[in-house]
């Protein structure tokens, strides 16, 4: 009789990541300066860095009337002062948690747009003026692997947004335009008090 041999069920193996399989073929870590926050290798000098900090620390403090201190400039490089939202709230007690909602309404509406298919309809729309991506503080979270289909990332998208669209509707009257104006817009702020309270409305 002719022996049949039997096919073996596929090994299992555990997924490895790109910097565990070049280390495990004796590969040396690459040297150079990383990008903030990451451990990819950054295309921009140390030099080209304090550059571009320099700059952005003097025209805030430029924007807001500073005197050019090192205490300054440290305040002006602060994620929160590259927009007018952020600016308006810099000495607000709960400066942390209204710049949450700020980062969550520019996000949330963000997706939004682009989960239709549509060009955001303001200038600067959700685009909040953090310092250059070559200082690697763009705000930009780090891309994480989302199985939904497109559908269902879209439904995700509207459900935000009307969250949030209910939030400041139900704040009071003018404070959704206000907010919007301010945080989607970058425009200057007209009701301090509108723009704080439809803030703390969307974080409650």
């Amino acid at each position: 009789m002719i022996a049949i041999e039997q096919e073996r069920p596929p090994m299992k193996t555990k997924a490895r990541t790109k910097g565990e399989r070049r280390r495990s073929r004796g590969r040396p870590r690459k040297e150079g300066p990383r990008v903030p926050g990451s451990d990819r290798l950054s295309r921009v000098s140390p030099e080209r860095r304090e550059e571009a900090q320099l700059a952005a620390a003097l025209a805030r403090c430029n924007l807001m009337g500073w005197p050019d201190t090192q205490e300054n400039r440290k305040r002006a490089l602060a994620d929160h002062m590259g927009c007018t939202a952020g600016r308006a709230i810099d000495g607000h007690p709960d400066r942390a948690g209204l710049w949450a909602a700020v980062k969550l309404i520019a996000a949330t509406y963000a997706r939004y747009w682009q989960s239709i298919g549509a060009p955001p309809p303001y200038a600067k729309a959700a685009m909040l003026t953090y310092l250059p991506d070559i200082l690697g503080t763009d705000g930009v979270e780090a891309s994480r692997y989302d199985d939904r289909t497109e559908e269902e990332r879209a439904k995700a998208a509207a459900a935000a947004m009307m969250r949030v669209e209910q939030a400041l509707g139900m704040a009071g009257s003018g404070v959704a335009s206000e907010v919007k104006a301010v945080v989607l817009a970058d425009a200057p702020v007209r009701d301090f008090v509108r723009l704080v309270r439809g803030l703390k409305a969307v974080t409650a």
